[in-house]
């Protein structure tokens, strides 16, 4: 009886070793997937930021009607990027793991499980906002207005950025004079639902990285 007693005792120290060390590397990969959000969301937001600084000079040229070289070149830059939508880039398996799984659970504190499941909330939530935005924006991004049309063809191949991804495609070119463009109002509220769009997208990227940042120093991360 003292043997068996101690056999299941030991039995039970093994599994409880075991679990202790899964969740111990689930806690693990959970800190690298947010660090590796951290990285991914800061260097699309640097990516992004000039590109959305100069759509917004060219709304500007639109609204006063300038037709400059360099307002031309501002509007046509900005009318090429009409045809591209921001998808950013997250991640939250390793959070969810740790918040579904029984096994690791039972593995937490009250504190510590409540802070998790908090920052995965959170996380899933502005995912879902993100995915939301992309998918209206995708589904109107080649609706093109009548001032707009297709450039010429160029191939994305050898390049090595984010365009690779988007294979090779046509451009989109401004068609009329920004004097003419300047007066219309639907294509004006075209430029501003394109930025609109991305400086949602651009919110919610920087309000994750700052979220991200806190719950790991609360974790001592």
């Amino acid at each position: 009886m003292i043997g068996v007693f101690f056999g299941i005792q030991i039995g039970n120290w093994n599994e409880t070793r075991l679990d202790q060390n899964a969740y111990e590397q689930a806690h693990d990969r959970m800190v690298i997937e947010a660090r590796n959000n951290i990285e991914a969301l800061e260097e699309s937001i640097t990516l992004h930021a000039p590109m959305i600084q100069n759509f917004r000079s060219a709304i500007e040229d639109i609204r006063a009607c300038r037709d400059d070289e360099e307002s031309k070149d501002r509007i046509e830059s900005a009318v090429e990027s009409i045809g591209s939508t921001m998808s950013p880039n997250y991640h939250n398996t390793a959070i969810s793991q740790l918040t579904t799984s029984e096994r690791l659970l039972e593995r937490q504190t009250v504190e510590r499980r409540e802070h998790y499941l908090k920052y995965a909330r959170s996380l899933s939530s502005r995912m879902q906002y993100s995915q939301t935005m992309f998918e209206n924006m995708e589904s109107r991004a080649y609706d093109l207005h009548s001032f707009l049309d297709y450039g010429p063809y160029y191939s994305t191949a050898g390049k090595k950025s984010l365009a690779d991804i988007w294979g090779d495609q046509r451009s989109i070119v401004l068609v009329v004079e920004p004097t003419i463009a300047c007066q219309d109002d639907a294509f004006r509220k075209l430029l501003y639902r394109w930025e609109s769009g991305h400086t949602y997208q651009m919110d919610l990227m920087a309000w994750v990285v700052a979220d991200t940042k806190t719950y790991l120093e609360e974790l001592g991360e």
